[in-house]
């Protein structure tokens, strides 16, 4: 478990984590502002790097840059070391971008998603980053230590459920995502957590409010209609 998740938002939006950390930074990331924001800028100062375009390197820099080496007194070697704090990883991994954006002129391309059908990272951070985004807390029927939730824009017409330390709803089972809107309910997908209990998956948003969001363990694949009493439930509106 990371000491503090805050730290990790730099490596996440450069899409720069384990799968281990990244999990336990989505968890955390709905509910936080503050991580939110930084993502958000983060991603803004790699798209314009992004765009930036190459140009040549004079042919004299590499003679000026060796020169000023042999006239430059160099620093002394370190004796002891200092520990590495908690920032030094984000922040290496944005001087890391930098660097190469810089010399390569190249794309930032994000990964395109995980190989276990799970979103983009940068789609939840789309998500949250629009106007009218809903973070809804969805509480364990049961009392366990499961964090669940879902985030959703009609703007963009996404929505994502994000989750940690969900149970394995067992063999043959998935877990399905209902939406209550008035008197309609409506499957908006179903979802299994990995091996670690976590989940990032995107669902199905009804153009209509949603007033209740709600989770029933269901045969693999889904049911037409719930068959067991809900297992996460969100409030009433």
């Amino acid at each position: 478990m990371i000491d503090d998740l805050h730290t990790l938002a730099a490596a996440y939006a450069l899409d720069a984590l384990g799968p281990e950390e990244r999990q336990q930074f989505e968890a955390h990331f709905p509910d936080c502002t503050t991580c939110r924001a930084e993502v958000d800028d983060y991603r803004r100062t790699a798209g314009r790097l992004g765009a930036l375009v190459a140009s040549p390197l004079p042919t004299e820099l590499k003679g000026r840059v060796v020169d000023e080496v042999h006239r430059t007194r160099q620093m002394p070697p370190t004796v002891a070391p200092a520990a590495r704090s908690a920032w030094s990883r984000p922040l290496l991994a944005v001087a890391a971008a930098l660097v190469i954006l810089a010399i390569a002129g190249g794309l930032l391309v994000w990964r395109d998603g995980a190989e276990d059908g799970s979103s983009r990272p940068d789609e939840l951070a789309q998500v949250l980053s629009a106007p009218d985004a809903n973070t809804v807390a969805l509480a364990d029927v049961e009392g366990g230590s499961a964090t669940l939730r879902v985030v959703y824009s009609h703007d963009t017409g996404k929505a994502v459920v994000v989750g940690s330390a969900l149970p394995d709803p067992g063999d043959g089972r998935t877990y399905q995502l209902w939406s209550v809107s008035g008197s309609t309910v409506r499957s908006a997908g179903v979802f299994d957590p990995n091996a670690a209990g976590s989940v990032n998956q995107s669902v199905n948003l009804p153009d209509s409010p949603v007033d209740v969001w709600g989770v029933t363990n269901e045969p693999s694949g889904g049911s037409p209609k719930a068959t067991t009493d809900m297992v996460f439930v969100s409030g009433t509106a």
